[in-house]
């Protein structure tokens, strides 16, 4: 549980963030836009970092830029102007840049429906892996280590459109861990998910981590954000209004107004016991 803001964690925070910065970052986006119909940017002079190991959380209203912003770190959406490097190397979307991109950025949609195309749960997962051509030997290994590692093994053989949306949510999730990616983007993971399954998702994320894997989350939900975030991203209206630490975030009145946010109750509580 996060303490109450203090400029000690702050100072801390920010010299980690500075030794980072003196490492090359995974992803950098410079001065990105994008629009989906003329005159209304849904990205809009975008500029951000990403580095190795860090926890971010992306959050902001319904149609702030978010989704968007995912789409175009994973190369599905083509820049209308600005830049997106990876590991310091331009992406100028041609078939090779946007396959190594996308084995080393994964994403999981926020509906698995719009994710999901094969007919089995084993299909499903093997599918990216020999998408990039690798032997049906290794494919096999790899998936039987996911499907246990998500406790998928028993469905292995059903259709994925038959499963709950728990399990098509882990059956997605897996699809993205087998490529071993080195950055996993989760958009709005533990939406409609019940208690068990946000267990499951909260228990392989931690996991994920450990393993060195980048985790960007796009929510609602404050509490998680306060709890798990080491960073947070807060769009408003296509733009990136705030980038740092939870505690400074969820201090700034301004800030949470501009993004039509609430703050978590778990930093409310923990405010109001420290005040007493």
């Amino acid at each position: 549980m996060r303490g109450v803001f203090s400029s000690d964690n702050y100072l801390a925070w920010r010299r980690k963030d500075i030794n980072m910065s003196m490492t090359k970052h995974v992803l950098k986006v410079e001065h990105a836009y994008f629009s989906y119909e003329e005159g209304r940017y849904a990205l809009h002079d975008i500029n951000v970092s990403i580095n190795k190991g860090e926890k971010i959380a992306v959050i902001g209203s319904n149609g702030a830029g978010k989704s968007t912003f995912f789409l175009t770190l994973n190369g599905v959406v083509k820049l209308l102007e600005g830049e997106l490097y990876f590991h310091g190397e331009k992406l100028d979307y041609s078939r090779n840049h946007l396959v190594k991109l996308r084995k080393s950025v994964g994403m999981v949609f926020q509906n698995p429906d719009d994710q999901i195309i094969a007919s089995t749960v084993e299909g499903e997962i093997s599918f990216g892996l020999f998408n990039i051509g690798m032997k049906t030997k290794e494919v096999r290994t790899k998936v039987n280590g996911v499907m246990q590692e998500m406790n998928l093994t028993e469905y292995a053989k059903r259709p994925p459109h038959f499963l709950s949306g728990g399990e098509k949510k882990r059956v997605t999730i897996a699809d993205v861990v087998v490529m071993e990616p080195e950055i996993i983007l989760f958009d709005e993971p533990m939406a409609s998910l019940d208690c068990k399954n946000t267990a499951l998702f909260r228990e392989q994320i931690d996991k994920l981590h450990k393993r060195g894997v980048t985790l960007l989350i796009s929510t609602h939900d404050m509490n998680f954000v306060w709890e798990w975030a080491e960073r947070v991203i807060v769009f408003a209206d296509g733009e990136i209004v705030a980038d740092d630490i939870p505690t400074v975030i969820f201090e700034n009145d301004e800030i949470i107004s501009r993004a039509s946010l609430q703050k978590p109750l778990l930093f409310e509580s923990e405010k109001y016991r420290n005040k007493v």
